[in-house]
């Protein structure tokens, strides 16, 4: 099932210039099963493995520019891991919109695996993708995780793709994330968790988490809506799913701040269109300072434009 997944960029649905359209979102059929449950009003903390492959690293690498060979490595390092640990608290913070509802899941790292290989190649389709990462996650057994998701900076045909309701299954419980080191990261990751844990996508016009498009005057885009709840409650329900109450001791809670290059609009635009010849475009200068000021700062999920030389 092939889905196009548009991205809003301000959280009020104004200033909306929705950035990347088109993109594809898309999930591999398993059945569920099971009859309708409650879960009990306790924390479920969801651990998982994050696995970034060469082609991100390699990424943040290209956007240093001071410094000899090893700086510039030392120094994407350091930026990788602090934006991934701001990606991690937005996607906690997606979750927590479940808690008025009665579920409270927590997202916590297990362990971060940087990888110095690719585990596909450029444009492979995203069932190919999916399973080099399903096989390349089931070598590494004894598995110590719920979920496992990779992130690739290469493209796949769609932004994301996982195996439905397989969470605690130590083979099947991945997926992949395109990784374009902006805040689509944190949209796409938990939609993809959301696949894990049970979800299947909402009504097209619906404008959750776990809708199939998600637009810029979708008032819902940052939470899950009742129908994921209900999925995620039968899924833990199960016996298999019991690694829901029990944690690692290696296992942690991410709780971080939005890092400079996240804060600016420039930065992402470069990332977003990988040119250091790409800019943002123009918006109201003094909404852009007040949503800053409020941190507000998925408005900057703003349209980029490459330089005409």
């Amino acid at each position: 099932m092939n889905t196009t997944w548009s991205p809003g960029c301000s959280e009020e649905g104004k200033n909306c210039t929705c950035a990347w359209c088109g993109w594809k979102i898309s999930v591999s059929p398993t059945h569920i099963g099971g009859s309708s449950a409650i879960a009990a009003r306790q924390v479920f903390e969801l651990e998982v493995r994050f696995v970034v492959d060469r082609s991100v690293t390699d990424r943040y690498i290209a956007e240093q520019t001071f410094g000899d060979s090893a700086m510039r490595k030392s120094n994407a390092m350091v930026s990788l891991k602090a934006d991934i640990d701001y990606f991690i608290t937005e996607i906690n913070e997606l979750f927590a919109s479940l808690r008025p509802k009665g579920l409270n899941i927590i997202i916590l790292k297990q362990t971060l695996d940087i990888l110095n290989i690719n585990l596909f190649l450029d444009n492979v389709p995203s069932s190919v993708a999916l399973k080099a990462f399903r096989d390349w996650s089931a070598k590494q057994l004894p598995a110590a995780y719920d979920a496992a998701i990779l992130w690739t900076g290469h493209r796949f045909q769609q932004s994301g793709r996982a195996y439905i309701g397989r969470v605690c299954n130590p083979v099947y419980a991945t997926g992949i994330v395109f990784y374009d080191m902006t805040y689509q990261v944190t949209i796409i990751t938990a939609h993809e968790l959301g696949h894990i844990m049970g979800a299947r996508h909402d009504p097209a016009n619906s404008g959750y988490v776990m809708g199939p498009v998600n637009r810029c005057t979708d008032t819902n885009r940052w939470q899950f809506s009742l129908a994921s709840k209900n999925a995620f409650d039968v899924v833990i329900a199960k016996p298999r799913s019991r690694c829901l109450k029990r944690t690692s001791a290696s296992s942690t809670a991410i709780s971080a701040g939005v890092t400079a290059a996240l804060a600016n609009p420039e930065t992402i635009c470069r990332r977003a269109r990988r040119s250091k010849r790409s800019y943002m475009c123009k918006v109201n200068t003094d909404d852009f300072i007040r949503m800053l000021l409020e941190r507000k700062y998925r408005l900057l999920l703003v349209q980029c434009f490459k330089t005409i030389h």
